[in-house]
């Protein structure tokens, strides 16, 4: 399993998430219509390597990844946003608690918080992303 499918595995279930799914790209994800309810996509939005650790054999670097969970919470009969609004923070906080200071098995570090943000509304519908962020190791191949 990689990373990002032990991240969606991971909120997978979360109380108030009816759909957890990946995202290649994030216009991809954007532009699909959500179902009522709460979905949520995992998307892997950069890859930021470090120089090479090693001086001899094969190239050794750290990778940092800014991994995104976007949230699309659509309440219809919802007039003033309140239903929506409860909602999405409830969503982001069962979020939070299960990857925030967890470590994937295959990353060196345990997720920490990145920035968030609205996205869009539109459609009944409210789009937010919540940046979390770890570290990896990748070795070149022996050549």
């Amino acid at each position: 399993m990689d990373l990002l499918e032990s991240t969606e595995a991971r909120i997978t279930g979360q109380p108030g998430i009816n759909r957890v799914g990946s995202g290649i790209a994030l216009a991809a994800v954007l532009g699909r219509a959500p179902q009522t309810g709460i979905s949520a996509w995992v998307v892997l939005l950069s890859e930021r390597p470090t120089g090479n650790t090693r001086t001899a054999g094969p190239a050794l670097q750290k990778v940092e990844l800014t991994v995104g969970v976007v949230l699309a919470v659509r309440i219809l009969n919802d007039q003033s946003g309140s239903k929506g609004s409860s909602a999405l923070q409830a969503a982001r906080a069962a979020v939070r608690d299960q990857l925030y200071g967890w470590q994937p098995e295959e990353a060196e570090l345990p997720y920490l918080m990145g920035a968030s943000d609205l996205v869009k509304m539109e459609s009944a519908t409210i789009w937010w992303m919540d940046r979390y962020t770890t570290s990896i190791r990748r070795r070149a191949a022996q050549h």
